[in-house]
């Protein structure tokens, strides 16, 4: 009778320590989505494409608008399965 109770104690602890992808917490600028706004200035900026999974550049006019990376680096925080690997 004690055996299966051990199993099953065993396989909870086991399931409960798996490290996956939903494990790591994604900053929410990860899912803005990028807008170059209304100027000309053509900076590069990044967003993570939660499509590809991966950070990726865009146009950014310079003014108004929405950058959630000012450069690739930091928005390599968002690359959780990269991270975990």
């Amino acid at each position: 009778m004690r055996h299966p109770l051990l199993i099953l104690v065993v396989i909870f602890f086991s399931l409960s320590c798996d490290k996956n992808e939903d494990d790591c917490e994604k900053p929410q600028r990860c899912e803005l989505t990028p807008e170059a706004g209304p100027c000309y200035a053509m900076l590069s900026k990044y967003y993570y494409n939660a499509v590809s999974g991966q950070c990726e550049e865009f146009i950014y006019g310079g003014c108004e608008g929405v950058v959630p990376f000012e450069t690739l680096e930091a928005c390599h925080e968002c690359e959780c399965d990269k991270r975990l690997e």
